[in-house]
């Protein structure tokens, strides 16, 4: 789209930037998130850090799986038994580590209960976080059985989750360095960062334009806000906001429930076994109370804001 330093939009664009919006029902989204973009805002102000780079580290695919395996085991028998039921059943797409990610990790749901996984990791902790990540989602019911998911919003609950404690086996284990783990660590609130301004972009976006997709209107838009090239690049690769939303939801529910899992592991982890068993049946309402209890949005206010903050905002 860019020519000679300029950002210029086709027919073709506009008309394809028109049909994802309508595809993914991107205003009806953005009506629904509306009472949460003052939060999104927040999190953008207090948060925005860049995390720096992993250093590399040597570790084999199957080096990768086996550490994983073997955190589910300690983290709880129950999990690491339908783990191993889900990788029985499972078709596995993987390549070794390397320096750079060579194609997107992902874990979906196939007919009959089948799982499809799909490995790509980087060597370095990032790769490591991955495979886990991608372990938690093949053990969810939401995979592991027909069954419709009643909301997608949840689908990153279980993998944000997991990487966090993960994280913590990987440095008692000393299979990380304390700079890998310090880095992790802001690598996760700087990506929750990133999605959220990306949200607040494409709300931006598509009021400024207000539902004129015409290439014109679309351009004139951009050069008057030129922060919004990037919204626009992202909407063209599918990263849209229902997408994002699963990423920003699972991260915010994960680190409540992080910090309670360091104050009660045994409980937490009891809890989080059961959810997984039944996650599919879930709405976003349905999960959080069932993880963070009926005042999860008091939790979540009191994590990401803590007094303090909350009155500065209000």
């Amino acid at each position: 789209m860019k020519e000679n330093g300029y950002f210029n939009i086709t027919r073709k664009h506009s008309s394809d930037l028109e049909k994802i919006a309508k595809q993914a029902n991107l205003y009806e989204f953005h009506a629904k998130f509306e009472n949460f973009l003052p939060a999104l805002a927040g999190i953008v102000m207090r948060y925005n850090n860049y995390p720096g780079k992993p250093m590399p580290l040597d570790y084999s695919l199957e080096e990768m799986q086996i550490m994983a395996e073997t955190f589910f085991e300690d983290f709880n028998p129950r999990l690491y038994e339908k783990l191993k039921l889900a990788l029985q059943n499972a078709e596995i797409y993987a390549s070794e580590p390397c320096a750079e990610n060579k194609g997107k990790d992902n874990c979906m749901r196939k007919s009959g209960g089948k799982v499809k996984m799909i490995l790509n990791p980087t060597n370095d902790v990032e790769g490591l976080c991955c495979v886990a990540h991608e372990n938690s989602h093949a053990c969810s019911q939401r995979m592991t059985e027909d069954v419709k998911e009643k909301e997608q919003l949840i689908g990153e609950i279980e993998s944000k989750f997991i990487e966090k404690v993960y994280l913590d086996w990987l440095l008692y284990n000393e299979a990380i360095s304390q700079e890998d783990y310090d880095f992790k660590r802001r690598a996760q609130r700087q990506d929750l960062v990133v999605d959220c301004d990306s949200v607040l972009a494409e709300v931006d976006f598509l009021k400024s334009i207000n539902h004129d997709f015409h290439f014109r209107n679309i351009q004139k838009v951009i050069w008057q806000k030129s922060n919004l090239e990037k919204c626009v690049i992202n909407m063209q690769k599918g990263k849209v906001s229902p997408w994002l939303g699963r990423y920003i939801i699972g991260e915010i529910v994960a680190q409540v429930l992080y910090s309670e899992y360091c104050q009660n592991p045994q409980e937490i982890s009891e809890r989080f076994t059961d959810y997984i068993c039944k996650n599919a049946e879930m709405g976003f309402d349905e999960a959080a109370k069932f993880l963070l209890g009926e005042n999860y949005i008091e939790k979540i206010n009191a994590e990401f804001f803590p007094r303090e903050k909350q009155e500065e905002r209000s």
